[in-house]
């Protein structure tokens, strides 16, 4: 069984977070992916942080195309993805030899990756 067990409370939004979190720095992508699909049978929607986590491990493991399934997944779900989750899309995209799609990407989300980028130099 990939998913999580239960022992004591429900399992949460945050808890899945977290455990996909550990999966990301563990390069577990497999299991990353189990998670979401248990979120959803289980009910509970995932979040920006449970698609970047998820994204972040299959990217780590240098599954192109399981990162853009879940990016698109996301946006048929409207939720609302980070600047992270957009460059590591793009990424994937270009590695898997979309470039197009990759700057296309780009341009929808320019301003949030611009103001993203000057966030992260002055923090």
């Amino acid at each position: 069984d990939m998913g999580m067990r239960h022992f004591g409370p429900e399992p949460t939004p945050r808890s899945y977070n977290a455990t996909a979190g550990a999966c990301e720095r563990g390069h577990a992508w497999r299991h990353a992916l189990g998670l979401i699909t248990e979120m959803r049978q289980r009910l509970l929607r995932p979040d920006t942080r449970g698609y970047g986590a998820t994204m972040g491990a299959c990217s780590a493991a240098r599954e192109w195309r399981w990162v853009v399934e879940l990016f698109m997944d996301a946006r048929r779900r409207s939720v609302a993805l980070d600047a992270g989750c957009v460059r590591i899309t793009m990424d994937a995209m270009s590695e898997a030899g979309h470039s197009s799609e990759a700057l296309q990407l780009y341009r929808e989300h320019a301003p949030a990756l611009a103001t993203s980028r000057s966030t992260q130099r002055h923090a």
